[in-house]
């Protein structure tokens, strides 16, 4: 069975979002028209990248297309039962009143900022589900084009500058596994899934060493899961 981490479900749009399929029912609007809680929610990631402010690590951002938004929810441990709750008060992380701004998608990048795949559609929903409600939205302002406009949005924290995404495919076994101990989680789960492909023995000593005497907790973990994967697990 699934765990809902976020007692609250509801969202904060910057606009009104009347082009959802069931907006005629009673609560799926807010009396000013925008969004009230998630329908879509997708494309959720774990920020582990070292471009934003440490505060951010470990944050989970979630997508709502429906609502043009992407949530920042904070990840909070209790007893052993994790709870997620919204960084900011009836506000959202990313919002944009642009009606076919639909993030979909994010991921930490190689850079270390937080990347986020924009679906660019007006119009969402598969047509053997749509209600005669969406498909006047759709009609009255021709939600239905343009399409092929997606993009991708890099988001950065200006305090900082980006760093430069390293050549990590070109590296040898013993340089990927120094990227196991990298400060941008990119790098180590990059470098951790090369070693895996490669399944080089040779390596094995400086991974078990890692284990052993590396201070870094994830770096710990990522030489684990890499000589699980590569067989020179012991």
């Amino acid at each position: 069975a699934g765990v809902r981490l976020a007692s609250s479900q509801e969202v904060w749009p910057s606009r009104i979002n009347p082009g959802v399929n069931r907006g005629y029912r009673p609560g799926t609007l807010r009396e000013d028209g925008r969004l009230r809680k998630y329908t879509g929610a997708c494309g959720p990631v774990i920020y582990r990248g070292n471009q934003f402010p440490a505060s951010y690590l470990g944050n989970a951002f979630v997508c709502e297309p429906t609502g043009n938004m992407v949530r920042r929810n904070l990840i909070t441990e209790k007893h052993g039962s994790l709870e997620a709750n919204n960084a900011y008060h009836e506000m959202e992380f990313l919002t944009s009143s642009d009606e076919r701004f639909r993030p979909v998608n994010a991921f930490n990048g190689p850079d270390g900022t937080l990347y986020i795949v924009d679906f660019y559609r007006g119009l969402i929903q598969h047509r053997i589900y749509l209600t005669s409600f969406l498909r006047g939205q759709i009609e009255d302002r021709g939600l239905q084009e343009p399409i092929g406009l997606g993009r991708i949005y890099r988001v950065y924290h200006r305090g900082k500058d980006r760093q430069a995404a390293p050549a990590i495919s070109s590296m040898n076994s013993a340089e990927l596994a120094a990227q196991l101990s990298h400060p941008n989680g990119w790098s180590r789960s990059v470098a951790q899934r090369l070693l895996v492909d490669r399944r080089d023995a040779s390596i094995a000593p400086t991974l078990n060493a890692m284990v052993t005497n590396n201070r870094q907790p994830y770096a710990q973990l990522h030489a684990l899961w890499t000589l699980d994967g590569t067989g020179g697990a012991r």
